[in-house]
């Protein structure tokens, strides 16, 4: 599985982080007879795209289709059941 890939030779530099953290809380109301739910974590989407291989004189080169997870939050999921 493809996280991310990026690169560069002009000192570009791409970099993304996520972190979840211990000891928070959350408050959820559920009503009598139901379950409440809830998921702490990092959240992650498949991101469609393409990469695109530049030559030496700034002209793309060959192109492909790729898919990748990104993370986008960290935070509670919480339902009722």
């Amino acid at each position: 599985m493809k996280l991310a890939s990026i690169s560069g030779t002009f000192g570009i530099n791409a970099q993304a982080s996520v972190t979840a953290t211990v000891g928070n809380s959350i408050t959820i109301t559920v009503p009598a007879g139901k379950t409440g739910n809830g998921d702490y974590g990092i959240w992650k989407t498949y991101v469609t795209g393409k990469e695109v291989y530049y030559l030496n004189n700034c002209t793309s080169g060959a192109s492909s289709a790729t898919n990748v997870w990104a993370p986008y939050r960290v935070g509670w999921n919480t339902w009722i059941s």
